[in-house]
């Protein structure tokens, strides 16, 4: 995670690439700098523990983990073969009328609810710019051309491995689909040619309500920008969705911290929770969680079912490629949940009956 962000500084910072997009400026920044997230002083986006982050970054050891991410051992980082799959029923999919989903690897989620289908950060590529970095494990289960019909998409922060340039675009071409995204997102899909009228961007705890739906954007411990370290001109969040009877929460990217039991008491419980699971490292361990805290974090915010993500489809974290899973498996056992891990591409329905087979090993 944190070696993509340095390579794409590093890289494209100073060329004005297309692909880092446009962050906010103008009046668009001006609007989006009175929320109560935005400090003035600092001239960013915060979150509540700031000093205790920019303190982490500050002793961050660059040269330690350029080491360790790319001269430590790169055994198991990837798999040995193709991670088995299954091939997607659209037509099943899409007559679906119950709560259900598809993991699609990393953090790429096509929900059903209230007769709707809802996208989480789609990402049908690579997950950086350079080429030689943030490489795919292998193809999507569902290309973007054999998409379903999408109602709306839904964004969690502006990092390549969940904004990606060549997979929105895509889906600007499909004129029914509506994009939400958190505060300062919207300037890059807008740059990029999307109509400002298909896209709501939020702050912190904004609700709104689509037909049967209501949406929430609710906090996160992270970081934003796609040119630099920690610049966070936009904001990042997590999603609460509730429906006429089902309640979904997911997480984005985020470090451990008290807004997971704010979020379970103010929304939860909920019937179904997608949780980052992947690309941790004690460098940077306010940013993401590791597997012991995705366990105590779906039990703050009271889920029933938990789907982890943010694993299986990229390298960006110098740590095997199966660890997520066998940890979380592992740790999951004595909690009282019901633990989700299907292959690429099953349709998820019967959560209260489903049985995670260890297809990782």
């Amino acid at each position: 995670m944190i070696k993509i962000i340095l390579i794409n500084f590093l890289l494209f910072s100073s060329w004005g690439c297309s692909v880092i997009g446009n962050k906010p400026s103008g009046d668009h920044l001006s609007k989006i700098k009175k929320s109560k997230n935005w400090d003035d002083r600092r001239q960013k986006f915060i979150n509540r523990k700031q000093d205790e982050y920019d303190q982490m970054i500050k002793n961050f050891d660059y040269w330690g983990m350029l080491k360790e991410q790319f001269f430590g051992n790169q055994k198991n980082r990837f798999p040995k073969k193709k991670l088995p799959e299954v091939i997607v029923d659209i037509e099943k999919f899409n007559q679906n009328k119950n709560l259900s989903y598809i993991w699609l690897g990393h953090s790429t989620i096509l929900l059903r609810l209230e007769g709707k289908t809802i996208l989480f950060d789609p990402v049908f590529t690579n997950a950086s710019p350079v080429g030689l970095f943030g490489k795919r494990f292998q193809e999507p289960v569902i290309p973007l051309d054999k998409l379903p019909h999408i109602d709306y998409v839904l964004l969690s922060h502006d990092h390549y491995d969940h904004l990606d340039k060549e997979s929105v675009e895509y889906l600007f071409t499909r004129s029914n689909i509506k994009f939400f995204t958190p505060l300062g997102v919207s300037s890059y899909l807008i740059g990029w040619g999307l109509d400002p009228n298909r896209v709501m961007e939020f702050d912190w705890w904004d609700e709104f309500e689509l037909g049967e739906i209501r949406f929430a954007l609710t906090p996160g411990q992270h970081f934003s920008g796609r040119a630099g370290m920690s610049t966070n001109p936009t904001l990042w969040g997590s999603w609460v969705l509730m429906g006429t009877r089902e309640r979904i929460y997911f997480s984005g990217d985020s470090g451990y911290d008290i807004h997971f039991k704010e979020i379970g008491k103010k929304y939860g419980p909920f019937d179904l929770a997608f949780m980052e699971n992947g690309q941790y490292n004690k460098r940077w361990h306010m940013s993401h969680l590791a597997p012991e805290e995705t366990i105590q974090a779906t039990l703050d915010i009271k889920a029933k079912s938990m789907q982890p993500i943010h694993w299986g489809m990229y390298n960006l974290a110098p740590h095997n490629w199966d660890e997520p899973p066998k940890l979380t498996y592992k740790y999951s056992q004595e909690k009282k949940f019901n633990l989700l891990m299907p292959k690429l591409g099953e349709i998820v329905t019967n959560f209260i009956n489903y049985r995670t087979h260890q297809w990782w090993k």
